[in-house]
């Protein structure tokens, strides 16, 4: 599948256990999806029977309740910054899932809620509920008071769930890459 850009905004809060072992919570919710072209698969049998030639081609869009866990170790002050690394695990909750999907110039699907598949998509696609994601991030704080700092950091989620079913024996994983810029109060 191809990328898809996101975003994601929500509260999170820092639970020092000492002044550099930190763990890191909170809600978060995401908006994610991304492209995927069925070139020969039991998808493009469904929906590119004798009515539609040619690949099916299909679009994601996906909302999640995110409750991170990650474990942060954080330097002294260098300079003006203060640098960390975390480790954790996301567990993230879908309550909206939509698709697209055209083959060879026509719609199959327009925005089509896939939450409820039996009903508007003929139980072609699935989204499944949970995703469970491993949180690897880096990052920086610059303090421009006693008690509030600007903080940016960079971040890779790697999906363990297969978010879609598509009735093929894929694995489609929800992977993000993105850059998370806050402050810290």
């Amino acid at each position: 599948g191809n990328p898809r850009a996101g975003f994601e905004y929500g509260l999170m809060m820092d639970v020092n256990f000492t002044e550099n072992y930190i763990l890191a919570t909170g809600i978060t919710v995401t908006m994610a999806g991304g492209n995927l072209t069925y070139t020969d698969s039991f998808l493009m049998k469904i929906l590119a029977d004798s009515l539609f030639a040619g690949d099916v081609a299909a679009k994601f869009k996906l909302q999640y309740l995110n409750l991170p866990l990650v474990f942060k170790m954080r330097t002294k002050e260098i300079g003006q910054f203060r640098y960390y690394g975390g480790l954790g695990l996301i567990s993230a909750f879908r309550f909206k899932a939509r698709a697209d999907a055209e083959a060879n110039g026509t719609q199959i699907f327009d925005n089509d809620n896939i939450v409820k598949n039996k009903d508007q998509t003929g139980g072609v696609f699935k989204s499944v509920v949970y995703n469970l994601s491993l949180n690897v991030e880096g990052g920086m704080e610059f303090p421009f008071s006693d008690k509030t700092a600007l903080v940016a950091a960079i971040f890779y989620r790697n999906g363990f769930v297969n978010v879609l079913i598509d009735r093929d024996e894929d694995k489609i994983s929800l992977n993000n890459l993105g850059l998370r810029i806050g402050v810290l109060f």
